[in-house]
């Protein structure tokens, strides 16, 4: 949810993990979901054996509209025993970039966008 548009109002998008087949054990997507129209998007999958961490929303500086940002989210890479940081656009899901870590991140680990918490 992005926290920053129009806090005052109801949040007209979420972006949540999914499973995309009943089959699969753990959550292994990103969806998003228009909660005014009640429709989802397609689900986001990273490959077999690949799960993905709760999505977090960061948006754009001078964003026009609430999903005019980005999704960070990990996942976790079961065969191989890591992760990897994947930044997506909010708006389509499109990957934007995928930054592969060389250790695991634990599968689920929680985290938030706090706009200025670090000057650099």
């Amino acid at each position: 949810v992005n926290s920053a548009f129009c806090p005052e109002e109801r949040r007209r998008y979420c972006w949540t993990n999914a499973q995309s087949d009943p089959s699969v054990d753990w959550l292994d997507g990103i969806q998003k979901i228009d909660m005014e129209t009640g429709t989802s998007s397609k689900f986001m999958v990273f490959g077999p054996d690949s799960f993905a961490g709760p999505p977090t929303f960061v948006p754009k500086e001078n964003m026009d509209s609430e999903d005019d940002g980005y999704i960070i989210t990990t996942v976790y890479r079961s065969k191989e025993h890591r992760s990897d940081v994947i930044v997506m656009d909010a708006a389509n899901l499109q990957t934007l970039c995928i930054l592969g870590l060389r250790q695991h991140i634990p599968f689920q680990f929680h985290g938030d966008f706090v706009s200025g918490y670090v000057n650099m």
